[in-house]
């Protein structure tokens, strides 16, 4: 994966200060992983670190380890959050347009605003009353060197 410039900035950071705050957010574990040193990394420095996402590759749902072996193998790299919501969004278009028999725009329009269809992340994109859907959030932390989901909401 080829992390983005300010994950690797702050994480080659973190290591350079010698800082030992445990960090919680949305943290990509894989460009924080490539942006230290393998000593760094394997010292446990980061097995604190918590990070809170819709998806992430360490769930272990044959659904989602099927994406991320499939993004893997054709891209070479490990798929991130808005790679698996492209995916999403049109396997939900390409539903909404066979819902609505047409690939008219209001008629995509009016089949996405009743569509239930499952996510792969579990839930359903049913939008509610602002046309928002929602799926569950993931709790990770660093396991044994490797992210691992530890909650689910």
């Amino acid at each position: 994966m080829r992390p983005g410039p300010y994950t690797a900035a702050f994480f080659k950071a973190y290591e350079a200060s010698g800082w030992k705050v445990p960090l919680t957010g949305r943290i990509d574990f894989a460009a924080a992983l490539g942006a230290v040193s393998p000593q760094f990394r394997d010292s446990g420095a980061l097995s604190d670190m918590t990070g809170i996402s819709v998806f992430t590759t360490a769930q272990q749902i044959p659904a989602i380890q099927d994406f991320v072996a499939a993004y893997r193998a054709h891209y070479g790299l490990m798929p991130t959050q808005r790679s698996f919501f492209v995916y999403e969004a049109t396997l939900l278009v390409a539903d909404a347009i066979r819902k609505a028999g047409s690939d008219q725009p209001a008629a995509i329009e009016q089949s996405l605003k009743t569509t239930t269809m499952p996510s792969l992340l579990g839930g359903t994109y049913a939008p509610d009353d602002h046309n928002h859907a929602h799926t569950p959030l993931q709790i990770s932390a660093l396991r044994g060197g490797q992210p691992s989901v530890i909650a689910t909401e």
